[in-house]
C-alpha cells in the first residue's frame, strides 16, 4: 500500500487552528466533509479522535491521504499498510522533528474500555534548533480536552497503547 506523505507544517497549521478555535471532543463527530476549511470545524464545535486524524491527515497530505473513519478501522488500515511499526511506544522519543507517528489504543486491551483511541505524535522544533531538548507531543482530539496537545507520555497513552506506525513526511 502506498501511503501519501504528510506535511508536518500543514498538519501543525490545521491542528493549531482547531486548538485555538476551542474545538472540543465529541464522540462520533466527524468533519462534515474532508474538503471543508478548518473554520467550518471550529464552527461545528467538536470532532472525535478518528475524525480529527482523518481530517488532519487529508489536509496535511494535500488531499492525497484518505483513511477510513473510526479509530479501529484506521488501526486495521495502518496494520495492513506496510509502514514501519513501532516496537514500543517509547520509540517516539527517538524521533527528530521530521518524523510523525500515528498510534492506537485497542478496545478491551491493556485496560482500555469499550472505545479505542487514535492520536498523532511528533517532536516539536526547539527555538534554539536543538530538537533533543524537546519532548514529543500529541496532536489529537480526546475526551476531556478536545483538540489539544499532551506530552507523549501521558499516563493513559503509556498504559493502553496498542501499536503505532511511522508516517511518511515531506518538508
Amino acid at each position: 500500500m502506498n501511503i501519501s506523505p504528510v506535511s508536518i507544517e500543514l498538519l501543525e497549521t490545521v491542528f493549531s487552528r482547531l486548538e485555538r478555535g476551542g474545538v472540543s471532543y465529541g464522540y462520533g463527530v466527524k468533519a462534515p466533509s474532508l474538503s471543508v476549511d478548518t473554520s467550518e470545524i471550529v464552527q461545528q464545535g467538536s470532532i472525535d479522535c478518528s475524525g480529527f486524524s482523518r481530517y488532519a491527515l487529508y489536509k496535511a497530505s494535500g488531499g492525497k491521504l484518505i483513511i477510513p473513519d473510526g479509530s479501529q478501522m484506521q488501526r486495521e488500515y495502518f496494520e495492513s499498510s506496510g509502514l514501519h511499526q513501532l516496537g514500543q511506544y517509547a520509540d517516539v522519543t527517538q524521533a527528530d522533528p521530521s518524523r510523525l507517528f500515528i498510534c492506537f489504543i485497542k478496545p478491551g486491551e491493556h485496560g482500555c474500555g469499550d472505545v479505542g483511541h487514535v492520536w498523532l505524535v511528533r517532536r516539536a522544533n526547539s527555538p534554539d534548533g536543538n530538537w533533543k531538548q524537546e519532548v514529543p507531543h500529541t496532536l489529537e482530539s480526546h475526551g476531556g480536552g478536545g483538540c489539544t496537545s499532551r506530552p507523549w507520555n501521558y499516563r493513559t497513552l503509556l498504559r493502553e497503547w496498542w501499536n503505532g506506525f511511522e508516517l511518511p513526511t515531506v518538508a
